[in-house]
């Protein structure tokens, strides 16, 4: 029950709520002035209003506070799921996450939990045989996922008034290390594709696609024959098909807007898509019945779609055999970058070749690339204005 006391022209509202730890009783209170033009009877009458008005909303904030973290990361994720704000894959990326800080962070009221709480559980994610599967400490980019998943919980907290700040600012990850783009050289490739030529023609075409294209995974996986314009010899990229265990194979949207792009090809590659076409209608008639029609280019005998992790698991198999180095898919869209930048592309054909979303990414991954580029096209100019160093470099 509120309790009202006149201050002057004012009157002071005290609503009283439980304890603290203290053992002293928790009080709020507001002030209200009344407008000028009330007559008694209505001043009374709004005071009583306005103590009403003040006593739900203190115990409505009292019930926000008391909510758990449980709670406010269920409502999060059935209001992203609902909203469709973010793509399956980042919410069941967050969902991964939410397991192991549900179980640290779960049971605990928002407003006890503490931005040094948060940090000091991001900092025992680096300690070793976390990481299931290979027993080593987690990467910092799973760090930063649990990051992003915690504060995007606080985020819509914050949002629906269960608490007044996010915890999360200040929090850090272990910084990321640069990972080494591991290179193959011309010949190495060059190899590659003279074996490759002896295999499947649906893995022929998407190991090329890969190397000649850049192209994700995902992307050539969501190939159709819709997108191959095959009289301008130009291929677009138009959706993502993806995997995860919730939903198993599905369809998406490209990575971001610059995703969707179209890159014209080389008659070579028009001509292997050709050959691909030829090989699904031979395995169409092999399958009668069981033939699935679902227009994608990389299908597997029966015309379906192939999980993401097939053409990775393929390519290993296919090194040991023919005792190469070890290649994956991403490294094959690395080489493509990189032997874009050999031959004088720069920053903004580069990026718009891979699909990034700016330059500066495509410069981040690749600015080891660029900068030897650069020195050798600075030397150049330099032997092209001073002879004399170029004479001077052959004697040496």
């Amino acid at each position: 029950m509120a309790t009202i006391e006149k201050r002057g022209k004012a009157y002071r509202i005290t609503v009283s709520f439980g304890y603290n730890d203290l053992g002293e009783q928790v009080r709020h209170r507001m002030t209200w002035t009344p407008p000028e033009g009330l007559s008694e009877r209505q001043i009374q009458k709004e005071l009583q209003r306005q103590a009403v008005l003040f006593e739900e909303d203190v115990k409505c904030g009292l019930a926000s506070s008391a909510k758990k973290f449980k709670d406010a990361s269920e409502e999060y994720f059935s209001h992203v799921e609902a909203q469709e704000s973010l793509k399956h894959r980042s919410v069941y990326r967050l969902k991964q996450c939410s397991d192991r800080v549900l179980k640290q962070f779960g049971h605990v009221r928002l407003d006890r939990i503490t931005t040094s709480m948060l940090q000091k559980f991001l900092d025992s994610l680096v300690t070793e045989n976390l990481n299931e599967r290979t027993g080593k400490p987690l990467s910092p980019k799973t760090q930063r996922h649990y990051k992003n998943y915690i504060a995007n919980v606080f985020d819509y907290a914050v949002k629906r008034g269960y608490i007044s700040h996010n915890p999360c600012i200040g929090l850090e990850c272990k910084p990321l290390k640069k990972k080494e783009i591991n290179t193959v050289s011309v010949e190495e490739l060059q190899t590659f594709l003279s074996l490759l030529e002896g295999e499947d023609v649906c893995m022929n075409l998407f190991f090329t696609l890969a190397l000649y294209c850049g192209f994700r995974t995902c992307e050539i996986l969501g190939l159709e024959w819709s997108d191959i314009d095959f009289e301008n010899s130009v291929i677009s990229i138009n959706r993502d098909r993806l995997y995860t265990k919730e939903r198993g194979i599905y369809t998406d949207t490209p990575k971001t807007n610059q995703s969707r792009r179209k890159l014209k090809v080389d008659i070579g590659i028009i001509d292997l898509l050709r050959k691909q076409q030829l090989n699904q209608m031979k395995n169409k008639l092999k399958c009668g019945d069981q033939w699935q029609n679902t227009g994608a280019v990389i299908t597997n005998e029966f015309g379906g779609f192939i999980r993401t992790d097939y053409p990775g698991k393929w390519l290993t198999k296919f090194c040991n055999r023919n005792k190469l180095q070890h290649l994956t898919p991403h490294q094959l869209r690395h080489m493509n970058a990189s032997l874009l930048i050999m031959n004088g592309a720069d920053v903004a054909t580069v990026a718009g070749a891979l699909g990034h979303s700016t330059p500066s990414t495509t410069l981040n991954i690749y600015a080891e690339f660029f900068a030897a580029e650069q020195a050798k096209a600075s030397k150049a100019l330099c032997q092209t204005l001073r002879p004399s160093v170029k004479k001077e470099e052959e004697k040496a």
